[in-house]
C-alpha cells in the first residue's frame, strides 16, 4: 500500500462524509533570533484545529501534516461514518435449538 500523508488522509474523509474541504493557516512566532511555524485548520465557521508543535521554516509542511492527524483523529472518533466509509452491516443470527 503506498504512504498516504494526512492531509490526503483528511481531504479523502471530509469527501466521504460530505465536509468542505479543510482552509490551512500557516502562523509564525518569532523566539529569540528564530521564527516557529505552525499551522491552524478551519472548515469555515464550523470548526478550527491547531497544531501540536511548532516547526523550524524548513519544516512548514509537516505542520499541516500535524493538523491533519490531529482533525482526522478528532472527526474519527467523533463523527459517526458515512455508509460508504462504513463496514458492511448486514449480519447473521445464529439460533439455537434450546429456548430460554
Amino acid at each position: 500500500m503506498a504512504y498516504q500523508s494526512w492531509q490526503d488522509k483528511l481531504e479523502n474523509f471530509c469527501f466521504e462524509n460530505n465536509i468542505q474541504p479543510p482552509l490551512y493557516l500557516v502562523v509564525s512566532d518569532t523566539r529569540g533570533g528564530r521564527t516557529a511555524w505552525s499551522s491552524l485548520l478551519s472548515f469555515g465557521n464550523d470548526w478550527i484545529f491547531q497544531a501540536r508543535f511548532w516547526y523550524d521554516g524548513n519544516n512548514i509542511n509537516n505542520a499541516r501534516e500535524d493538523v491533519a492527524e490531529v482533525t482526522l483523529k478528532f472527526f474519527r472518533s467523533s463523527i459517526p461514518l458515512s455508509p460508504a466509509s462504513s463496514p458492511a452491516t448486514t449480519s447473521t443470527t445464529a439460533t439455537s435449538g434450546g429456548g430460554r
